[in-house]
């Protein structure tokens, strides 16, 4: 299409040279020529308006072009937005879902303390085994990891004992 504009304009600007060749040939022959010029200047403004119509068509070709470009853009942008949408209603799924997990591991206050109470009896019952020399391959190990949980056993095993006494 531009190749085509421009050999229309190229012969817009030979027919434009060759026309201002004429007028200056008319002018210097006078009037006789005058009919001659009047129809070289009707081809002239014809070939103008075909390169006029030309340039419009072409511009009206760009712009369907554009149209074309544009709606493929837009069809694109949508088609990525409905993905996004897809993907931020799984992400909130995943978000629900964890937090309905997170709900579940979360403990009530009266199970803590039970959590508390048997890191200490554990506690504990370990201390009692390294006292006692009972299972001494591991009490050793046991003994450590439970008192490291519960670095006051034995008062507490004593302060639930007074407490479910009352």
């Amino acid at each position: 299409m531009f190749e085509k504009l421009r050999l229309a304009q190229d012969r817009f600007e030979e027919a434009e040279a060759r026309a201002r060749q004429l007028e200056k040939l008319v002018a210097s022959l006078g009037e006789g020529v005058s009919l001659e010029a009047h129809l070289l200047s009707r081809k002239e403004a014809a070939l103008k308006q075909r390169t006029a119509a030309l340039k419009v068509a072409t511009q009206v070709h760009v712009k369907s072009e554009e149209v074309t470009s544009l709606r493929f853009k837009a069809e694109t942008a949508r088609d990525e937005a409905t993905f996004a949408m897809e993907q931020l209603h799984e992400a909130e799924y995943e978000v629900k879902s964890l937090r309905s997990i997170t709900q579940r591991m979360i403990l009530t206050k009266e199970e803590m303390e039970e959590v508390i109470l048997k890191r200490c009896w554990l506690a504990r019952y370990w201390n009692l085994c390294v006292q006692h020399d009972i299972h001494p391959e591991i009490f050793g190990q046991k003994y450590e990891f439970w008192s490291s949980l519960a670095p006051f056993p034995l008062e507490v095993v004593l302060y639930a004992g007074q407490k479910a006494k009352e």
